[in-house]
């Protein structure tokens, strides 16, 4: 078994094709993955990484306005 934590969170990293997009993120020893919840972002389906802690809100109130503004779709 891995040793890893998952968590939600929000990208506000340099990338603006990714910014305000909602993901689930995995804390490996290399760095943060993601997982984007939407298919726009073509990044949906496996974790990518490694991202920098900076890159992602892990607020709640962020992540919630974030799926708000930016609903997920999948295909």
């Amino acid at each position: 078994m891995k040793d890893t934590k998952r968590f939600r969170g929000v990208y506000i990293g340099p990338q603006e094709n990714l910014r305000g997009e909602t993901a689930t993120l995995e804390k490996r020893k290399n760095g943060i993955f993601a997982s984007f919840d939407a298919v726009r972002t073509g990044m949906n389906i496996d974790f990518h990484g490694p991202f920098h802690n900076h890159d992602f809100s892990t607020s709640e109130e962020d992540v919630a306005r974030a799926e708000i503004e930016r609903p997920p779709f999948t295909a």
